[in-house]
């Protein structure tokens, strides 16, 4: 009767258990509970649980979990041999352990949560409860739906069983010989309604850093026939879209081709059921949109900035080491959209790649600011042959974009390389820009590709009018600009 006195008249009101859990009151809890767990039910089991949970000392936490789930020395050979405790013992670890995957205020104060219930027995699978569980979610889907970042990946590293293994002292032999046989979370377990993986959680969330983690294990299991069926569902342009962002957010090139590959299948897919022209659009859209993000500076792969202190770069421009992987990998992707764009004859992804309220290309985001001459001399070739491949911009209906009618082309500049921004961005074209920056090299490129060098800005300003002074380009350059 005394697990069960009441503190308060709260609705659940507080017992003298869960105030000696809460404050590892040691002596306290051996006292209560004694050497039979089979007075105390599974509620009040689970509710002292998570009472440990909340004190700030993890060997408290760990000393309470001891004695609330009969693992202490002195009964744990009697506890781990009455299956009707181990049964109850085993429910309550894996209720926790779903509850520990939410945002639930005792978990948020117990970071380390899920860790240490897996380490005392918990499944990262819930079999004990399995057929409990609305919409069958797993731990899996709830940490993809619910934790961001390093916290969520640390939870999903040991959800696999790849993270610390905390607590290890404090369980019994028998118990840990069971635990050493524990299975990984299945990473292809699906909801009951949506049929949802935890990585479709995970992207639909735009949770891509633990995206990218739940993806790295379903690739360690490339060899399964499971993979062969993950290929074929749930991947149309929509989430392989989004897989794609994952990738540029973790600057994975592999899992960027991955996505492009979904993309292009579900292309080839929907060509032979006679809807070309929608699916033709909406590729063409997810790519253009997914190469203007990349090589934004605001993303992952973008936020490669000069190392220079000065306003502008000459051929000496050196740029930290920490970049060279990213440039590198930059350039793989825009590759990647390219040869989709050169395979796919009917294809014009660089149109789309405009945003649509600033009306700026892949070029005005690579020159709109100093980002080092190596980056410019790696990306602005391979985009210039891009858009200058698809340079009729009559062949596809226009983009959505506000106010871009100061921009007007001649015949002879409908170049998507030519577009300006629009009014309330100055209308500048690429080459604008590139004259601001006074690099030469990219004014060289620009106009090789066939860039237009007539046209005004907002400012009534043609490119070379925009060259800073004291700079000077060579005399073919001057010329051609002129």
């Amino acid at each position: 009767p005394q697990l069960r006195v009441e503190w308060d008249d709260k609705t659940p009101s507080t017992t003298i258990l869960d105030i000696a859990a809460s404050c590892h009151a040691i002596d306290c809890l051996r006292l209560l509970i004694g050497d039979d767990l089979v007075a105390l039910t599974e509620e009040e089991m689970r509710r002292s649980i998570k009472s440990s949970f909340e004190g700030v000392n993890e060997d408290g936490v760990l000393l309470s979990l001891q004695i609330l789930l009969g693992m202490e020395e002195q009964v744990a050979n009697q506890v781990d041999n009455n299956d009707e405790i181990c049964n109850k013992r085993q429910r309550v670890l894996d209720r926790l352990l779903m509850e520990s995957c939410t945002r639930a205020s005792w978990a948020q104060k117990a970071p380390h949560s899920t860790s240490i219930l897996l380490r005392f027995g918990a499944d990262p699978n819930i079999k004990s409860i399995a057929s409990e569980v609305q919409n069958s979610l797993s731990p899996l889907h709830l940490v993809a739906g619910n934790y961001r970042g390093s916290s969520g990946v640390e939870k999903v590293d040991a959800l696999f069983l790849l993270g610390k293994r905390l607590g290890e002292k404090y369980i019994s032999v028998a118990l840990t010989d069971s635990i050493l046989q524990q299975q990984p979370a299945n990473i292809f377990v699906k909801t009951a309604i949506e049929k949802e993986l935890p990585l479709h959680i995970a992207l639909k969330k735009k949770n891509f850093s633990v995206a990218e983690r739940l993806w790295n294990a379903t690739m360690k299991n490339i060899q399964s026939k499971k993979f062969l069926t993950l290929q074929q569902e749930k991947w149309d342009i929509g989430m392989s879209t989004l897989l794609a962002e994952a990738a540029i957010e973790c600057t994975s090139v592999g899992l960027f081709q991955t996505a492009v590959n979904f993309m292009v299948s579900n292309y080839y897919s929907s060509n032979e059921d006679g809807s070309i022209n929608n699916t033709t659009k909406s590729l063409e859209r997810a790519l253009g949109k997914l190469l203007l993000w990349a090589v934004d500076e605001r993303s992952s792969f973008g936020c490669i900035r000069s190392s220079s202190k000065g306003k502008y770069c000459d051929n000496n421009d050196m740029i930290s080491n920490d970049n060279d992987s990213k440039e590198e990998k930059l350039l793989s992707i825009v590759n990647i959209i390219a040869k989709v764009q050169n395979e796919q004859r009917n294809l014009n992804i660089s149109y789309w790649a405009r945003d649509e309220i600033s009306g700026h290309t892949p070029l005005h985001l690579l020159l709109r600011n100093d980002r080092g001459l190596k980056l410019r001399t790696l990306l602005l070739t391979s985009l210039c042959k891009m858009m200058s491949s698809r340079g009729d911009i009559d062949s596809n209906p226009a983009p959505s974009t506000t106010d871009m009618s100061s921009s007007t082309l001649t015949s002879s500049s409908n170049k998507l390389l030519s577009l300006a921004s629009s009014d309330k961005f100055g209308s500048y074209t690429a080459l604008h820009f590139a004259c601001a920056l006074g690099c030469e090299e990219s004014v060289g490129t620009l106009l090789e590709f066939g860039a237009n060098s007539t046209l005004l800005c907002g400012e009534s300003k043609r490119p070379h009018e925009l060259i800073p002074n004291g700079v000077r380009f060579s005399e073919d350059i001057e010329q051609r600009l002129n």
